[in-house]
């Protein structure tokens, strides 16, 4: 007597991973201009969003802002980004600067003054570390020369004159230099003995001489400070901090951006009370402190949050921000901020131009840009789908993907023994088009007696699966559901199945239209883990 199956299968896939995926390069500095932001990994890729106006992502998105990270193609091996207003900057392992975006002022320094979307190689050489103005840029030399292209209305660029220039000179009466701080039009250097000299716009103080005046146009040596490591210069406000972790400031004070506990200006340096600062970084109107234990202070102007504390409110003296262990500080020109932490990058202030990287909007506390980072969750899950199943019934079975800052890609799959490309809309624009590729796999599944087979997944729906492991593949055919033995009445069964790719899939992306978040090479999805799964069986009638 043959026997025929009418079965309903409901298959519920709950994701169960028990290996946490592998976090990949990490954020080791980041930097912002007045609507966009620069970021670095730890592998030397450099990766942009926000506003691109005036060319400043360093890639052409159509004029189109952009919501999410998206890498600089052309950019690797970077060990130093910076960030004007509109303009960006990256330093190269071999001593060579990139520059791109708003070239107006001749801040690009490549010997015009045009907007470049892409990075252009400058022919500086020999340079170890970058700092950007509003519109200008300083190149430090591994001789300890110091040398400056762009706007010098005020004198930033330090060559005596107020002249704009479109290629680097070298700035005037200094040697030795060991970092440089550049802040709207202003600027500090270090040299080797600890001393700090200024020059640029002094409209406010803040070249610390005693005075507010015209701009000062050669370097002018703040004789007070002694031991100091670092600078940091906002818009007319500056900051030194000595080898002890002491921190010095003077300059405008408006919004209380010296942290003093006042508004009045300061002309000369002001000891802040801050101990054990690690480093410091001005904004325009407001400044930030990381301390040794990895704590994140702030103070000034509170507008649209961006002292991340949650309240809106200018402060006058430092605060503490609810984040903790800081890496690094982003500092930027904007109304916004950005630090590092282990768990990634956080950004918080005016979301205007979608520059915090979170997809649009303000928010003023630390949020993480681009969205949580891949820790312990599994970037893939099953969706579910009932199966009406009888010996010629077959279904196939779909993965949703994530891409790897945690977001929705926007696409399913089947998980399949041959690779294959998959041109979808992408999510990232809602109009341009990706081509995802997904390589071949390989499943290893539990097996038992056959009772039902789903083209390899075996399940027993009385007692369950033995476990016993067995290497099949999950074809993007449609999954045969075969029934090997009579005997069971009507009603509801439930078992679990375990699945596990034997080799993990990469999926990567292959092809993009313009205005995407990703890139070629981008990857989108990783599978990997023990996915559990819950098979719930409906006998319609009996055998």
């Amino acid at each position: 007597m043959r026997y025929k199956l009418m079965v309903c299968v409901f298959l519920l896939f709950v994701v169960s991973s028990s290996t946490a995926l592998a976090v990949g390069p990490t954020y080791i500095q980041a930097c912002g201009g007045s609507h966009f932001a620069l970021a670095l990994k730890s592998d030397g890729t450099v990766w942009s969003w926000g506003s691109n106006a005036e060319g400043q992502l360093g890639f052409d998105s159509g004029g189109s802002n952009v919501a999410y990270p998206v890498r600089i193609q052309s950019l690797d091996q970077i060990t130093e980004i910076a960030c004007g207003l509109q303009s960006g900057y990256a330093l190269q392992q071999d001593g060579s600067v990139w520059a791109w975006g708003r070239g107006a002022e001749g801040q690009l320094g490549l010997g015009n003054m045009n907007q470049i979307n892409e990075p252009s190689l400058l022919s500086l050489t020999g340079v170890v570390k970058i700092e950007a103005g509003n519109d200008y840029v300083l190149m430090l030399l591994h001789d300890g020369r110091l040398w400056a292209t762009g706007r010098n209305n005020r004198g930033q660029l330090g060559d005596g004159t107020t002249t704009d220039k479109a290629s680097p000179v070298q700035v005037s009466e200094l040697s030795h230099v060991t970092t440089t701080a550049a802040g709207g039009a202003h600027n500090l250097a270090v040299t080797a003995d600890g001393r700090v000299y200024a020059w640029g716009s002094n409209s406010y103080g803040g070249i610390g001489n005693g005075e507010a005046g015209p701009p000062v146009t050669i370097p002018y040596l703040q004789s007070d400070l002694t031991q100091i490591i670092s600078v940091s210069a906002g818009i007319d406000s500056s900051f030194a901090l000595d080898n002890a972790g002491t921190l010095w400031c003077w300059g405008v004070n408006t919004y209380g951006q010296l942290g003093l506990g006042d508004t009045d200006r300061r002309y000369q340096p002001t000891l802040l009370p801050l101990e054990n600062v690690a480093s410091v970084s001005a904004g325009h109107d407001f400044s930030f402190a990381r301390l040794t234990n990895g704590q994140l202070w702030g103070w000034g102007s509170n507008w649209s949050g961006k002292l991340g504390d949650g309240s809106g409110t200018d402060r006058h003296a430092p605060v503490r921000l609810q984040l903790a262990e800081v890496l690094f500080v982003g500092g930027t020109k904007g109304d916004f901020f950005m630090a590092g932490t282990d768990s990634g990058l956080y950004s918080w202030g005016n979301g205007a131009s979608s520059v915090l990287g979170n997809g649009g909007g303000s928010r003023d506390v630390p949020g993480l840009v681009g969205g949580p980072l891949l820790a312990t969750y599994s970037p893939a899950y099953f969706s579910p789908v009932t199966l009406p199943a009888t010996l010629q019934t077959s279904a196939s079975i779909l993965v949703h993907l994530t891409d790897l800052r945690g977001y929705n890609a926007g696409w399913t799959l089947n998980i399949s023994a041959t690779p294959f490309s998959l041109t979808r809309l992408d999510p990232t624009t809602g109009y341009t088009h990706l081509t995802v590729n997904f390589p071949a796999s390989c499943l290893t599944l539990s097996e038992t007696e056959p009772l039902l087979v789903l083209n390899g997944m075996v399940a027993d729906p009385v007692h369950g699966p033995k476990m016993l492991r067995s290497e099949q593949t999950l074809g993007a055919a449609p999954v045969p559901v075969i029934q090997a033995q009579p005997g069971f009445g009507t009603g509801m069964y439930q078992t679990r199945l375990q699945l596990r790719l034997a080799v993990p899939l990469t999926v990567q992306v292959i092809q993009v239209e313009s205005g995407s978040r990703y890139t070629p090479g981008d990857t989108v999805g990783l599978l990997t883990g023990i996915y559990t799964s819950t098979l719930q069986l409906t006998m319609i009638s009996g055998l």
